[in-house]
């Protein structure tokens, strides 16, 4: 369901920011997500799928784009870092009330778990940042579409970190998201 997200982003690229892909964009987003739906449909179908929880992968999709939106329009106003600042605030706003209502503890980490929480702060929130800072000099349009790269990358890492097996529909379908995904790149309009 979050393979439909950057189709959602182009609509509001087109509609709200005045983007204007090419064709040619719009064919090759077509062939990015038929190779999304090989690459989902040939992999492991192990998975439980509910009404509830693809309601709330919507519900993420739909918050997601939201996201890409905002993020778009604050960037003609903020830095890229100050943006990301703002973020933090939001996100602890957010998340602090579940953790007061819950009352779920926080256990204070020790020894090596300092690296890891570390780790996880930078890393994930460097791509955050990197991205928003795309979001000044690019179109939402570009941004959305490469974000289709996620869905086939997490096979990929499942072969190499978890020794998951890739078949020969889930390599192909990757293949050619891959290639739509180069081919947007090189066509997808400036930013305004």
């Amino acid at each position: 369901i979050m393979s439909f997200q950057p189709l959602a982003v182009l609509l509001i690229g087109v509609r709200f920011f005045g983007e204007r892909p090419r064709l040619s964009v719009y064919v090759f987003a077509i062939t990015a997500l038929g190779g999304v739906t090989l690459t989902l449909v040939a992999g492991d179908a192990s998975g439980v799928a509910t009404a509830s929880g693809n309601l709330l992968a919507i519900l993420a999709m739909l918050l997601f784009t939201l996201y890409f939106a905002a993020s778009k329009q604050a960037r003609t106003r903020l830095d890229s870092p100050t943006y990301q600042l703002l973020l933090l605030f939001v996100a602890i706003g957010t998340v602090l009330p579940f953790l007061i209502v819950t009352e779920a503890g926080l256990s204070v980490p020790s020894g090596n778990d300092w690296w890891l929480i570390t780790a996880m702060a930078l890393l994930p929130g460097t791509g955050h940042l990197l991205t928003n800072f795309a979001h000044g000099h690019t179109s939402l349009v570009l941004i959305g579409m490469l974000n289709l790269g996620m869905t086939v990358m997490a096979p990929l890492y499942a072969w190499w970190l978890l020794g998951e097996r890739i078949g020969g529909m889930q390599a192909a379908g990757t293949g050619v998201v891959i290639g739509s995904l180069a081919m947007i790149a090189a066509r997808a309009p400036t930013a305004h």
